[in-house]
């Protein structure tokens, strides 16, 4: 549970010092901080992160897969609304 709202007090504050910390959950072994690591690269959304998240996007784990894609997505509207 701490390191869950850990990772998405990191996102809230677009805290890009903790990229490699959050990079590092993604690997965690309970699923939702996985989730909110990934939700949490997505909000920081520096190179690092988006460079992680593209990665993620070939991991053998489906929900990491699917999670990464969607904030990738999300991401890629919010920077630009009108594509």
């Amino acid at each position: 549970e701490v390191r869950y709202e850990a990772a998405g007090a990191c996102g809230e504050l677009e805290d890009e010092s903790a990229v490699p910390r959050l990079i590092e959950l993604i690997e965690d072994f309970d699923a939702d901080v996985q989730m909110a690591a990934i939700q949490a690269l997505g909000k920081i959304g520096n190179l690092e992160a988006k460079e992680c998240l593209q990665q993620c996007l070939e991991d053998e784990n489906e929900l990491v897969r699917d999670t990464a894609k969607q904030v990738l997505e999300d991401l890629a509207n919010f920077q630009d609304p009108l594509t």
